[in-house]
């Protein structure tokens, strides 16, 4: 899914059912990404649900590329319920949260967060999407057909 208006600054929120029972092999990622090739990472920044393959491995990541980065990962647990997770991006910040239940609703407080300051970009001409699919691993391949419902989507200024 990608959103065809650039949004830039602000508050990107969507709630999702339960995503802990996601196969090793699966990979869900919500980022902003600009295909011009003036940012050679593309102003990416990410919030993935994957165990890459390793089914004991944290399921949870906060990204601002590039990854390779060690500060620019911040990694998690998912728990099994619904979370709303949130990206608040200003100029040089970027807040990643995560809330149970559906925090567009009410408040909660984040069971996971992380601010970057350094590296985070500027706002060109990046788009929001959403990316659901199997992990290339051909040592823990995806077994069985796998969904998830993203319930609400949310952009405040």
């Amino acid at each position: 899914m990608t959103l065809t208006k650039n949004l830039g600054y602000g508050t990107y929120l969507f709630t999702m059912e339960d995503v802990s029972h996601l196969e090793a092999a699966t990979i869900f990622s919500a980022f902003t990404w600009d295909e011009l090739p003036m940012d050679p990472n593309h102003r990416e920044m990410d919030v993935k649900i994957s165990r890459w393959g390793d089914a004991a491995g944290e399921n949870g990541r906060y990204v601002v590329q590039p990854y390779y980065v060690p500060s620019n990962v911040s990694r998690f647990t998912v728990p099994a319920e619904q979370l709303t997770f949130s990206l608040h991006w200003e100029p040089g910040k970027a807040l990643f949260q995560t809330f149970r239940g559906d925090s567009t609703r009410t408040k909660s407080h984040a069971i996971a967060e992380q601010l970057f300051t350094a590296g985070v970009p500027s706002p060109g001409h990046e788009s929001f999407r959403m990316n659901f699919c199997p992990v290339d691993n051909h040592q823990a391949p995806q077994q069985h057909p796998s969904e998830i419902v993203v319930q609400n989507f949310q952009y405040l200024p």
